[in-house]
Formats: structure tokens, C-alpha cells, sequence
């Protein structure tokens, strides 16, 4: 009786006796071949089984893992955010200090006939629907204000004789001040920084 032999493929081998091949040896052949079919497509079908569950089990950890390091930085930013807010309150007053010190700076740069002029260019602007205006400056920066507002009148048109401007020693070369029905505006450069700081403050105090 020949021995029996397996293919490379593990399907057992049965080598007939002479030309005539047993049916026992066919059958048992092709029950070793199917079987061996259906054991390597269950193989597959269990390996296909576990890499999408272990693909679901690393997109869960995954995503777990994103939301906890989402909430953890959005913690942080929050925390950072506080801090930060909590830095910027305390060195408000000395930032508003340099704005200040800076904005000073910038309009010390211009010829103090310029800064009045302008200011009195602005008040005009502000209160030109008013009937009467009438601007009190330091006397050196009465004629210089007064052909710069002229000026400007003429080219919108308005009527120069609802302004006066009143040349007054006692006051500082940058100061201005306006005077309409509605009462009595400070608006000097410093009268202006003050205003400020003092909005500033109260704000702060809210």
C-alpha cells in the first residue's frame, strides 16, 4: 500500500495503484480539498472580521482621544485667556499711560499753531449747526486759527460770521475753548487727554 503523501497546499495526496485511481482514495480526496477550502475562506472571512473590528476599536480610541485633547486645550485657552485678560487689566492704566505719553509725543511734533488750529477746525465740525460759535484761544493763536477757519468755511460754504474767535491771555498756548448755546466745551489737548483718562477709569470701576 503506497504511502500518503500531502501537496504543498496541505490537500492530502493519495497516489493510486497502477492506472486505476480507488474511489475511496477520489472521495477522500476531495473531502480533504473541500474542507481545506472551507477552512481557508473562513480564515479569511475571520481575519477580515477582526482587522475592521480592531479598525473600529482604533477610530473609537482615536476620537476619544481628539475630544479629550480638544477639551483639554479649550480648557487651557480658556485658562490662558483668563490670565492674559487678568495681565491686561492690570497693566491697562500703565498702557493708557503710554498711549497717552505717545499721543502727546505725535502732536508735540506739530507747531503749537497747527494743534490749536486743528482742534478749533474740529470743534467747528462738531458744533457748526450752531447759530453763534465762539472759540477762545491764547492770542498767539488767534490770527493763525482765525485765516485757517476762514479757509475752511469757504470751502464749505458756511457763514464765517456765526464764528468768533476771542483772543484770551489767561489762557495756555494750547488750549481752546468753545463756547455755544449749549454751554461751555473744553477742547484743549489736555482738557482732551483728561477726558479720557477719566472715561477710562470709570469703566474700569463698571
Amino acid at each position: 500500500m503506497p504511502e500518503q503523501e500531502q501537496q504543498l497546499d496541505g490537500t492530502p495526496r493519495f497516489e493510486p495503484q497502477g492506472n486505476i485511481v480507488k474511489a475511496k482514495d477520489v472521495s477522500h480526496w476531495k473531502d480533504g480539498a473541500e474542507y481545506l477550502q472551507a477552512a481557508k475562506s473562513e480564515a479569511k472571512s475571520i481575519i477580515a472580521d477582526a482587522r475592521k473590528q480592531a479598525a473600529k476599536v482604533h477610530q473609537e480610541a482615536y476620537d476619544n482621544a481628539t475630544k479629550l485633547a480638544e477639551r483639554e486645550r479649550l480648557e487651557q485657552d480658556i485658562t490662558v485667556s483668563a490670565l492674559v485678560n487678568e495681565q491686561i487689566r492690570a497693566l491697562e492704566p500703565d498702557f493708557l499711560d503710554l498711549v497717552i505719553a505717545t499721543t502727546r509725543k505725535i502732536i508735540d511734533t506739530l507747531p503749537e499753531q497747527e494743534q490749536v488750529a486743528s482742534i478749533a477746525s474740529k470743534a467747528f465740525e462738531r458744533f457748526r449747526e450752531e447759530r453763534q460759535i465762539t472759540i477762545k484761544i491764547h492770542p498767539e493763536m488767534a490770527e493763525y486759527t482765525r485765516v485757517s477757519l476762514n479757509k475752511k468755511m469757504i470751502n464749505s460754504h458756511h457763514d464765517a460770521s456765526s464764528i468768533t474767535i476771542v483772543a484770551d491771555n489767561t489762557l495756555a498756548k494750547t488750549d481752546c475753548i468753545i463756547q455755544t448755546q449749549r454751554g461751555v466745551t473744553r477742547a484743549g489737548l489736555d482738557a482732551q487727554l483728561e477726558v479720557i483718562q477719566r472715561n477710562f477709569a470709570y469703566s474700569n470701576e463698571g
